[in-house]
């Protein structure tokens, strides 16, 4: 079978190297070239043979030979030290002289094909191809779950045009992917820019990303000095954040790395070095948040407004966004940082991850506890890799409000005044002072000395009942007051003598500011029992 290819594996033991396999296709044809690429990753090879012929689609057809010089793939697997052929790759539109298989890469379970010579003019990922741009080029990418193979999406550069050989060269990273055209014809120069006709074969190479399943075209690279014929794209790299680009005709003498390069060594050759950068982004409450940002808003969720003194508060939550074409990675310890004359009134309860895929995000929250009663700052501090925004800092702040303050703000709105707005004091004579008023949710503008029914009701005071051997204290607390609310039993009612009840405890919600609260304790030698408010 004359030029049918064949694959060859060698593996090291120590310091000796011994072959491990012969590859050959699953339907080895005269020609077909099979070996015309290939790629390792762990115990996966993928192999192109871009002259095979079938005019099938797909994985694992029946392969025939109606598409002369179609081209196709395969992907090999290793078991111990034993090969076997999982998969036999085709093109979605398999067509005449595409030339599929001119490229493989192979990274986990993802593997990229280049067809150079593809020919539709359509642009983007899994577009409807045609055949209205002649050797445009196009790549494929398949991914594996378990060991079943599928197309995953159909690549086409941003600018496809006719004889552009986009697939020429294909490199994956994880999710990322690099193809290259290297008959693209634009002068233009760096990342993105607007493509022109002014350099043929100038040759260019296109990032792809993938998010979940979704591959979108991330970025269109040209060399720094694009020259005609250079052919930037004919070899393509990525490890990570870094694309290396092959131009094998380039036409400068200049040595080593960064020279300022002439035109006086015909197809000397170049590489180029492409690292892509991540961009930080915060956002809190979907409103951008300024880096250095010293003035607090409630708009952004970085003025947390009052909460009553030693009450863990008001939790904001605040999202990193990575919108640059590089990996973020937040590099604190930890990761969220709070500094600053009140930074132990601002806790980082959730912590965001360490890093942030491109176009990903990440969430972290922040919890107010004011220790004072004014007003509290602190700065956050996020360390990351983005090359000017290393730390990014803001402010934040909050304000803290005594459980003091609140009970005389709650008096005063009842229209007690002096002497009458005392936590002790009885003004309406019903034996229950203000302070327990205030507490168990009873009228502090009049007499009221209502008591709960147990299970029921939403005011009044605490109702305790005796069962043999439990002691059930049941009563309303009001959420975030700052009170100290303790349940107590006493066996003689000597100073002193008074002990927590520390038995099983419920509490349930009532409403936003209200809640039920059952002790049930063990009753021993006790024989009083009371519930203790106290302001702090």
């Amino acid at each position: 079978a004359d030029s049918a290819g064949a694959v060859f594996v060698f593996v090291r033991s120590g310091a000796t190297w011994a072959q491990q396999a012969y590859l050959k296709a699953s339907n080895t044809g005269s020609g077909d070239r099979f070996g015309t690429s290939v790629s390792i990753f762990e115990d996966t090879v993928v192999v192109g043979a871009n002259v095979e012929d079938s005019g099938t689609t797909g994985v694992n057809s029946t392969p025939d030979e109606s598409a002369p010089v179609s081209g196709a793939a395969y992907v090999f697997v290793r078991s111990g030290a034993t090969w076997s052929q999982q998969a036999y790759l085709k093109a979605s539109n398999t067509g005449t002289y595409d030339f599929f298989g001119t490229s493989v890469s192979v990274s986990g379970d993802t593997v990229v094909v280049g067809a150079f010579a593809e020919s539709s003019s359509t642009t983007g990922v899994n577009s409807t191809p045609n055949e209205g741009a002649a050797r445009s080029g196009a790549a494929y990418v398949f991914v594996r779950s378990g060991e079943t193979w599928s197309q995953e999406a159909y690549l086409k550069a941003s600018n496809p045009g006719a004889n552009d050989n986009f697939g020429s060269s294909v490199a994956v990273s994880g999710d990322t992917v690099v193809v290259g055209a290297p008959f693209e014809g634009s002068s233009t120069t760096g990342v993105n820019s607007t493509p022109d006709e002014g350099g043929a074969r100038s040759g260019a190479a296109y990032v792809f990303v993938r998010s979940g399943a979704t591959w979108t075209q991330q970025a269109y690279l040209k060399a720094s000095t694009p020259g005609v014929s250079d052919r930037f794209g004919r070899s393509v790299s990525v490890s990570g954040d870094t694309v290396v680009v092959g131009a094998p005709y380039e036409d400068s003498s200049t040595t080593g790395v960064n020279s300022t390069p002439n035109e006086v060594a015909y197809d000397a050759g170049a590489a180029y070095i492409f690292q892509f950068v991540p961009e930080i982004q915060l956002t809190g409450n979907s409103a951008g948040i300024v880096d250095g940002d010293a003035t607090p808003a409630w708009s952004d969720h970085t003025e947390f407004g009052s909460a009553t003194v030693g009450v863990p508060g008001i939790t904001r939550t605040f999202t990193v966004a990575n919108t640059g074409p590089g990996s973020l990675y937040l590099t604190g310890t930890p990761r969220v940082a709070i500094s600053g004359p009140h930074a132990a009134d601002f806790t980082a309860t959730l912590q965001p991850s360490t890093a942030i895929p491109v176009g990903g995000t990440t969430t972290f929250h922040i919890t107010f506890t004011p220790g004072g009663g004014e007003l509290r700052r602190a700065t956050i501090s996020i360390a990351n890799n983005d090359s000017d925004e290393n730390p990014y800092d803001f402010a934040v702040q909050g304000t803290g409000i005594t459980a003091r303050q609140l009970f005389d703000s709650a008096a005063a709105g009842a229209g007690l005044t002096g002497p009458n707005a005392a936590p002790n004091i009885m003004p309406f004579g019903d034996g229950v002072s203000n302070l327990l008023k205030y507490a168990f949710n009873l009228d502090l503008n009049g007499v009221d000395n209502r008591m709960l029914v147990s299970g029921t009701g939403s005011a009044g005071l605490p109702v305790i009942g005796v069962v043999p051997g439990t002691v059930r204290f049941e009563f309303l607390r009001r959420k975030n007051s700052g009170l100290i609310y303790t349940p107590q039993q006493s066996s003689n009612l000597v100073s002193g003598g008074w002990q927590t009840a520390t038995g099983a405890t419920t509490v349930t919600n009532i409403d936003a500011t209200w809640e039920r609260v059952i002790v049930e304790q063990p009753v021993g030698a006790a024989m009083f029992f009371r519930v203790r408010v106290q302001l702090p």
